[in-house]
């Protein structure tokens, strides 16, 4: 529940997570207060940052995949999940509640957004980039490539582009030990986003 859990026995819960993330980036000088409320069916923290004068919500919990790895035996995903890393209150709407008893600010810039600030984000299927990005993350078996749609039509296009479509073996080649192509990947409508890795 606080800090000491996070840097000291590197196993916490949500709160401490949320004050952990407070804690550096206060001490980096950049704006952040914890948030609380429900997600994912019960209480939660979160929080929001000020970056260049524009409000973001962050939840670092969230972007600790560890749960699910743990969950899903065998299972081999990415280490970090920046899905919720610098989002808008319409994003995070649709996880999260705030607890209504303190005013919040909206936040609605995407300006210092991962995805934006990575070239991952995408306002169409932009096959071009496609191929650049999974090119570059073709000879490192630990690159992550997750991409993130502007909206949930853009999200559907990339789906069927890459996934239903089987479009991925073109941009991501990767084989496995018996020489056939392979890819994981995992999806997240509620973000928008949709992860590759090897």
């Amino acid at each position: 529940q606080n800090i000491c859990s996070v840097f000291l026995e590197q196993k916490s819960v949500c709160n401490g997570y949320a004050k952990a993330v407070q804690y550096l980036l206060q001490k980096e000088g950049i704006p952040c207060i914890l948030v609380v409320g429900q997600a994912g069916g019960g209480s939660h923290a979160w929080n929001i940052v000020q970056i260049d004068g524009a409000y973001y919500w962050i939840d670092a919990t969230w972007g600790d995949p560890s749960d699910y790895n743990d969950a899903q035996e065998g299972a081999v995903t990415p280490d970090i999940d920046y899905s919720y890393l610098c989002i808008t209150t319409d994003e995070i709407s649709r996880t999260h509640t705030p607890d209504p008893a303190y005013p919040l600010p909206v936040c609605s810039s995407r300006s210092a957004n991962y995805f934006v600030r990575e070239g991952l984000y995408f306002d169409s299927v932009d096959e071009g980039r496609l191929r650049a990005i999974f090119g570059e993350a073709e000879n490192d078996p630990d690159k992550v490539v997750i991409l993130k749609a502007s909206d949930e039509n853009v999200y559907h296009a990339l789906f069927q582009h890459l996934i239903t479509e089987e479009n991925i073996f073109q941009y991501y080649r990767v084989y496995d030990g018996n020489g056939n192509m392979t890819v994981s990947y995992s999806e997240n409508d509620n973000t928008n986003t949709l992860s590759f890795w090897h």
